[in-house]
């Protein structure tokens, strides 16, 4: 079983490649997130467990925008992976 570590912080320094929510949820279905950092309760940051192509290269730290404040049931679904 994997660990995944949700952080809640207030920043972060980390550049990684911008994800859609929409591409977010697809890679959590997929089982393709192996961290993420919740940042104010607004934005995700986290890294992949297999690389993706995006931009031209493969990438396996992304970060993206939620349209809400994270909810409990975003938090147990990315805690159940």
């Amino acid at each position: 079983m994997s660990i995944l570590a949700v952080q809640f912080l207030r920043g972060s320094e980390e550049a990684a490649t911008e994800f859609t929510y929409t591409e977010f949820r697809a890679q959590l279905r997929a089982d393709n997130i192996h961290e993420v950092k919740v940042i104010e309760g607004r934005a995700i940051e986290g890294q992949l467990r297999a690389p993706v192509v995006r931009e031209g290269g493969e990438t396996v730290e992304f970060k993206t925008m939620l349209p809400g404040d994270i909810d409990e049931a975003l938090l147990s679904e990315m805690e159940e992976k």
